[in-house]
């Protein structure tokens, strides 16, 4: 995700990223977060939810949860 990451963390299995997403009234959610749900459909990641601004991905291992909140962009990944 071409944005600048404010806030990383780990813990317990579940990685969250943070980034600052204040250009969200010139480039939509799914404009900025094509690239990287593509790449996670091509490595098997299957679509559990797509909404106007969250987006939950599911392969055997992992949870990859996409959301846009306040001027954030918010991605978790969480080991299942």
């Amino acid at each position: 995700i071409n944005l600048s990451i404010l806030k990383a963390s780990y813990s317990k299995g579940i990685v969250s990223l943070r980034y600052d997403y204040s250009i969200k009234h010139i480039i939509k959610f799914d404009q900025i977060t094509s690239p990287f749900t593509t790449q996670l459909k091509t490595d098997g990641y299957k679509e559990l939810l797509n909404s106007e601004n969250k987006i939950i991905y599911q392969n055997k291992k992992y949870k990859v949860i996409i959301f846009s909140e306040f001027d954030y962009l918010i991605v978790v990944m969480v080991k299942l």
